[in-house]
């Protein structure tokens, strides 16, 4: 009895503190991903610096540093509002509700639908710029994932009233699969942008130039770029 109390023990730590680290990396990256949204807001592609300089991903350490020749980062074809302010949106908004349920587990059911909504939504929005990357495949396989993870959450709440137990299991392995992909945009900033520039400006002092890729080569330019700014906003 002892060590199966123990080991309930154990695995309730366990689970706490996955929870726990899980909320905390929601809560940055929302934060990290709003501190963008002026910058976003204030990009004009018309302009002669626009033109001149491109849109950065991370348009907020473009901003922010400046010395040692200024942080220039990824840059990508993708429309600043038609794609990443709204991007963000969703993003932060599927991502606040998943954090949310930590703290209430009853709202993965309450908030269900909801949450599952705007995770499809984020998968069918990021497909087409997720498709001008270099790195096209695992991006495309997250959206794809994030849309089927969404859509069986759909089915869970549907089955949930014949096995609440089963259920509430299969909507928290759903809800953080969900919050995995969400975050696949960060951890591709953090890991191909960040870090190597970091690691780029650590040997040389200066920080590294950024080449714009233009639209893809097998996919060509996205429904974004057709779409009006002023639409978007």
């Amino acid at each position: 009895l002892i060590i199966n109390i123990s080991m309930a023990s154990a695995e309730q730590a366990k689970h706490y503190i996955i929870k726990k680290l899980v909320f905390f990396f929601i809560v940055v990256l929302c934060a990290w991903s709003a501190t963008k949204m002026p910058f976003f807001l204030a990009f004009d592609p018309e302009s002669e610096e626009g033109k001149k300089v491109g849109l950065y991903a991370t348009i907020n350490l473009v901003e922010w540093i400046r010395s040692d020749g200024g942080y220039q980062g990824n840059k990508l074809s993708c429309p600043a509002i038609s794609f990443f302010l709204i991007h963000i949106m969703i993003g932060i908004t599927v991502l606040m509700l998943i954090a949310m349920t930590f703290i209430y587990p009853s709202w993965r059911r309450k908030y269900g639908y909801w949450t599952f909504s705007f995770g499809i939504a984020l998968g069918v929005h990021t497909m087409p710029a997720a498709l001008q990357h270099a790195l096209w495949l695992p991006f495309g396989f997250t959206c794809l994932y994030v849309i089927v993870t969404s859509l069986l959450g759909f089915r869970t709440l549907r089955l949930y009233d014949r096995n609440p137990r089963t259920c509430e299991r299969h909507l928290e392995i759903e809800h953080y699969v969900v919050a995995f992909g969400a975050w696949g945009a960060g951890f591709a900033e953090i890991f191909l942008g960040i870090l190597p520039n970091l690691s780029k400006h650590g040997k040389t002092g200066k920080w590294p130039l950024a080449k714009f890729p233009g639209p893809s080569e097998l996919f060509g330019d996205t429904l974004y770029d057709l779409m009006s700014e002023a639409f978007a906003l």
